[in-house]
């Protein structure tokens, strides 16, 4: 009697092998392009609970992006801001002051 996860993944792999008939093109690239915009909904879900969890709202992240030439020690709290949110570490500035 097999196990479930090594019948749930035989069942994968069956159906792995079926896409990847060429004659299944159409329905690997439309099962790609969902499987992106999923990804992209779900980053922006958690980008929002993310906000939410910190109390703030869109309006309080365009205030912080519209600081030019913030002291170091605040640019240092937004910058933690950002990280918690998500942002790319490469998307923050240095800060110069």
């Amino acid at each position: 009697m097999e196990e479930k996860p090594v019948q749930n993944l035989k069942k994968l792999k069956e159906v792995l092998s079926e896409l990847m008939q060429p004659e299944k093109k159409k329905v690997r690239e439309s099962l790609c392009n969902e499987a992106a915009r999923a990804k992209e909904l779900a980053k922006k879900l958690s980008r929002r609970a993310r906000l939410k969890a910190l109390h703030m709202d869109a309006s309080v992240l365009r205030s912080l992006r519209q600081i030019v030439e913030p002291k170091k020690q605040v640019h240092d709290v937004i910058v933690a801001f950002f990280l918690i949110l998500g942002e790319y570490e490469g998307h923050t500035r240095v800060c110069t002051g």
